[in-house]
This record gives C-alpha cells, structure tokens and sequence, in this order.
C-alpha cells in the first residue's frame, strides 16, 4: 500500500505497483512447456501481492463490524484527517490518470490536445498562456519534441506561452551554455530554422535581462546562443569528421558584440564546457544518466523531489487499506487472473498447485469485499476454460467404449477445477453473475451423467395452477407464480434451472426424465464424495442467490 500511494498516487512517479504487477505476471508465462525458476519467482511475488490485498480486506472488514461503536468516539480521539487523506490521494490518481490521457493527446496532435485538456478540466476553459506553459513544464509523458513544434508555432498564443515558458526558468548566475542546457532540457527544437529562431530569440531576450555578464545586447546573446547550438552540434555529431577548433570558434563570433569582440576567456570557457559536456536535445533527455549536476539539471530536480518525499513520505494506516486494496486490485486483476490461470493449466507440482489455488481464493476473497462483480465472473470463467481445456486434452486418451462425459468426473484436474469453481461460488454466490451459467452448465453435465445427489432429481411436474403442464419457455411466468406457491413442495433446482436455461423446447415426459441417481450404487463411493465435496446440494438448494 505505501509504494501505491507514495508513486502511483504521485504525479511526477512512476505507477511503481502496476509496474511491478505487470512485470510479475509477464515473466509467470512460461517461455516452454514447464516452468523455470524465474516463473516460480514471479509467481511468489504476484502471490503475496494478492495475499496482501486480501488480508487488507479481511483486516478492513474486521474493523467495519466495530463501526458504530467507533463513530461514538469523542472527537479528541479521532483527529481531523490529515492533508494527505485517502480522498486527497485518490483525486491525485485520478488526476494522473487524465494528465497520462491529455500527455498522449497532445504528442499526437499538440493543439487539439489541449482542447481535450481542457475538457479533461487539467486546463481553464479560457485558454491562458500561463497555464499552458505550467502544464507544458510539469505534465509527464509529454513528447519533448511535440513541444517544441508548439513553442516554435508563430501564432499569438503560441508566442505567448513561449515567452511564459522561458520567463518561467531563472537563469541568474549561469553561464550562457549551461542556460542554454537548462532550457533545452524541457523540449527538442524543432526542425524549422523560423520556428528555432523564434525559441533562441525568446531566450537571448530573458537571459539578457538576468544575466547580462559581458554581453553588451539581447542580440550578442541570441547570435552567441545560436553559435554554441552550432558548436555543440559539431563536436558531438560522430558524422562531423573535422571538428571545430577554439580558434575557429573564437573566429565565428568575432564582432558580435556590438561590433567589438567578446574577451577571449569567456569565449574560451564556453568552447571548453560544450567539448566536455555535450547538450544533450535528443528526446530521452531525461532517461540519460549522468553524474555532472550541470550537464543534468533533471538531476537535481529529483533529488530535490526525493529528499521532499522521503521527508513527507505518507505511510497508508490500516483504516485506508480496503479502499487502497480495492484500487491497487482494479490495475492489476486482469494480469494476476491470465498469470494464475497459466500456472494452474501448466504445472504438475503439487505444491505449485496448491499455491496458485490459494491464489484464486485470494483473487475471490478481493472481488468479493469489494464487490467487483465482472472480476470474480472472469475468475470462475477462467476456471470454466481450464477445466474444458483439461477434459479435451483428458479425452484423446479416454477408451472408446466410455461416455465422454464420465471425463468431467473421472479425470484428476478437471475434478480440481471443478471443486476450486465451486467452493468460491459457494462462498461468495451472493456475487455471482454471469458466472452461474459455468456452474450450471457443469451441473447439467453431472445430470446427463445422473452423478447428482438425488435430492436435486426428485421433483414433482411442472404444472400450471390448475394442473396442466408447462411445455415451453413462453410459460416462464406461470413457472414462476408455480413455484411461488408451491414452494414448500420440493421443486429441484436443477428442473427449474434447466427449464429456464431453455435446454429444450419441449419438457420431456415425465417417465422419460432421468431422476435416478448412480451415488448411491456400489463402486461409485469415490465419485459420490467427490460430487459430496461439491456442495451442491448446500450451493442450489435455494435459489436466493439468482433472485
């Protein structure tokens, strides 16, 4: 919870936790037929990180049952929550989520971008040159070269966010080269000579006015801004044979200042920062590493945003973990979901499997706290498709003269799938969906086979209230208000069931329907406790859980 909430919950992190899930469960797939170490390693990490989320939503649900009791607490006792609250930090994920939105709108198309900023609400209504230029320096994930054609545009708002984004940066005290560094740092120039002459100039006139040093005009500092682009370029480009020399560099810009020459030594100190540290403009800026504070001024941004984060790291309490656990669950389930289901139809350990199925309860126990309805279907219909997987690949070796039905309780890991499908129905039912029809649908198979207990075989006819038979699915309301009234009379469910699921047209005859059941007969013991430890007859006794 606290790597959640101190990077995914923060802006300008990396979502660590959704990294980090997403990289368990990629190396959890198994390259071969079997897994290797690092299969086995990343599946023990995505496992604790369900383990964890679970006992979060037990441990939450504990203290849920003594809610009352605590909200009569005196208010001494329960101080006002600090600015860090669980609210606060889930409006900062939100918020990151639509700046990764705005940020991918933008680098495709930087001007419509920001109208679907705007209707994201990361920027005003009026668009305004000041937050624009605010939201073109901190948003992450901006492309910087999608930036750089913005700043160079020659529209009215263009030039006036460029001026915004420059007037923004200090350059006090900085060399003109390492000014220069800093701001190419935020963008890539763009290719158009206008549109860099625009950005330099934009420049040359704000570092003017701050650090004037020897320069003697805005103009000596936009002509010596665009010689150092030409220097830098020169001198680290591997297609450049013949580098450029002090001396021709001092040559190139004699007379620019004012008509006068620059002192040799400025000159001079300049050539020697550029030779030794390149200006890097290349769109992986940020990503490059490097131990000079000046030729990396993103360095001491992190810095300084880590020492601030370590200083006011938030530490998640016990009280925020369910709604934590809930959204850290939401970014991963369907990775941990595909990742368990491939160990589950992969391995043969014992142990292994016994794991990942401790892994579905988990996953179920999540779902089903915060009641994630379509998650915990996917679940029991992932284990729907594992346990059919398993009874194809069981049937090529099945003998011929056998019902291929007898596959679905015969065969070890189908019979495995089964019980962990039904032993999460059975204890979060109140959840299910879409997922009754998986069950049902392996129920009707246990009938065809007659392997159900008998008390879900008995039952009395169908009939309307006067007596006479219900023979299709148009009479569905009659069957209803029938068993309404009748309900003390024993109907089964699996008749109610299978008349609702349409699995015929026409009710078979009464004679003709197969209410005898095998359980009871002898050498079937080992089937009849398998089918016992199913549940059934406690799962669809009643019919609470479809209302």
């Amino acid at each position: 919870v606290d790597i959640y909430t101190n990077y995914d919950c923060d802006v300008q992190c990396t979502n660590l936790f959704e990294d980090m899930c997403k990289f368990l469960a990629k190396n959890t797939f198994p390259l071969s037929g079997s897994l290797n170490a690092l299969n086995l390693l990343s599946l023990e990490g995505l496992l604790a990180i369900v383990r964890s989320l679970a006992d979060a939503s037990d441990a939450s649900g504990a203290k849920l049952d003594h809610q009352e009791s605590q909200e009569e607490l005196s208010s001494e006792e329960h101080p006002a929550p600090q600015p860090n609250s669980v609210e606060q930090l889930r409006l900062q994920k939100q918020r990151k989520k639509r700046l990764a939105m705005g940020a991918e709108q933008f680098n495709r198309h930087p001007t419509k971008g920001l109208d679907f900023c705007q209707s994201l609400g990361l920027l005003p209504e009026v668009l305004e040159p000041v937050s624009i230029a605010a939201f073109l320096r901190t948003c992450p994930g901006l492309d910087r070269t999608a930036i750089g054609v913005y700043l160079g545009e020659p529209d009215e708002l263009n030039l006036l966010v460029l001026t915004e984004f420059t007037q923004s940066m200090s350059f006090v005290d900085l060399e003109l080269a390492d000014a220069l560094r800093t701001f190419l740092a935020g963008f890539r120039l763009p290719g158009e000579s206008q549109k860099i002459a625009r950005i330099v100039e934009t420049f040359a006139n704000h570092y003017f006015k701050q650090t004037p040093g020897p320069l003697a005009s805005a103009d000596t500092a936009y002509i010596l801004s665009y010689a150092i682009i030409m220097l830098n370029t020169d001198l680290h480009n591997v297609q450049v044979k013949k580098k450029m020399t002090e001396e021709e560099f001092r040559r190139m810009n004699r007379g620019i200042n004012n008509d006068a020459d620059l002192p040799p030594e400025f000159l001079s100190a300049i050539y020697h920062n550029i030779l030794n540290n390149e200006i890097k403009m290349s769109e992986d800026l940020s990503s490059a590493a490097t131990s000079n504070d000046k030729g990396q001024p993103r360095w001491d941004d992190l810095l300084t945003s880590m020492h601030h984060k370590y200083r006011n790291r938030f530490a998640a309490t016990l009280g925020m973990s369910s709604i934590h656990a809930r959204d850290m669950f939401l970014v991963a389930w369907d990775r941990i979901v595909a990742a368990l289901s491939v160990v589950f139809e992969t391995t043969e350990d014992d142990k292994v499997l016994r794991k990942t199925l401790e892994g579905f309860q988990n996953f179920s126990k999540i779902c089903s706290f915060n009641h994630l309805h379509e998650e915990l279907n996917k679940l029991i219909a992932t284990l729907a498709k594992s346990l059919y997987k398993f009874a194809e690949a069981a049937d090529a070796a099945r003998p011929p003269e056998e019902d291929a039905q007898w596959i679905f309780v015969r065969d070890a890991k189908v019979k495995i799938a089964a019980q962990e499908m039904f032993a999460i129905a059975f204890n979060h039912a109140d959840e299910l969906r879409d997922g009754w029809r998986c069950l049902l649908d392996f129920v009707m198979r246990l009938h065809r086979l007659k392997a159900l207990p008998a008390s879900l075989l008995e039952t009395d006819d169908f009939v309307d209230l006067q007596g006479r038979p219900l023979h299709s699915s148009k009479d569905g309301a009659l069957l209803h208000k029938h068993n309404h009234v009748h309900a003390g009379k024993g109907v089964s469910f699996f008749r109610s069931i299978s008349y609702l699921w349409g699995a015929a047209q026409a009710r078979p005859a009464p004679q003709d329907a197969p209410k005898a059941s095998c359980l009871g007969l002898p050498g079937n013991e080992e089937l009849a406790s398998w089918v016992g430890s199913l549940r059934l007859e406690e799962l669809l006794g009643s019919t609470k859980f479809l209302s």
